[in-house]
Parts: structure tokens; sequence; C-alpha cells
């Protein structure tokens, strides 16, 4: 019996979870504007995505292994996504807190 099989809702995980996301966003804005002289934004973007991977990725390594297959069925879809979002959304907003702090 897997996890997901097992897995019962807990309101108050949820939504701490939801403020712990939030606070992470909000942060990433402080600390973009502060280091904005010494990082570039597309540096800034690189090493926000990298440690993201880095701290993710231990704990989905196992799933990801078994569901490789849909991945693989979906890869192009995937890297469109990740481009978007890391380049996109995610540099844009680290340029406009450059531009706006200078």
């Amino acid at each position: 019996m897997s996890r997901i099989e097992n897995f019962t809702p807990n309101p108050r995980v949820a939504y701490a979870w939801i403020v712990f996301a939030t606070f992470l966003w909000g942060l990433s804005v402080v600390i973009s504007r502060g280091v904005h002289d010494v990082i570039p934004p597309l540096g800034m973007s690189f090493w926000r995505w990298s440690i993201g991977l880095v701290v993710l990725l231990p704990l989905v390594w196992r799933e990801l292994g078994e569901k490789w297959p849909l991945v693989k069925q979906h890869a192009k879809m995937l890297v469109l996504m990740g481009f978007l979002q890391a380049d996109g959304l995610s540099a844009g907003r680290l340029l406009n807190c450059h531009v706006a702090s200078g």
C-alpha cells in the first residue's frame, strides 16, 4: 500500500505550508532588493532555482523514479513550463527589483 493510499489531509498542516510558501516568496523579494547590486537578476534567478532543486530533489527522488515514464512522456511540456517560469516570471520579477532599487 502506497503513501498516497494512506494519506489523510490535515487542514492545519496545509495552511502551515501555505503560510510558509508565502513567507518564502515574500522573503525572496526582500533578499532580491537587498543584493541587487551584488548579484545580477539572472544570476539571482539561477541560484534561487538551483537551491530549490537541491532542497527539493531528495524529497521527491524515489517518487520521481517511479513516475519516470510519465515524466518522459511529458518532457517537452515540463521543460517549456520550467523555462517560462524560471526565465520569464522569476527573472522578470528579479529584474524589476533591480531596476526599481537602482
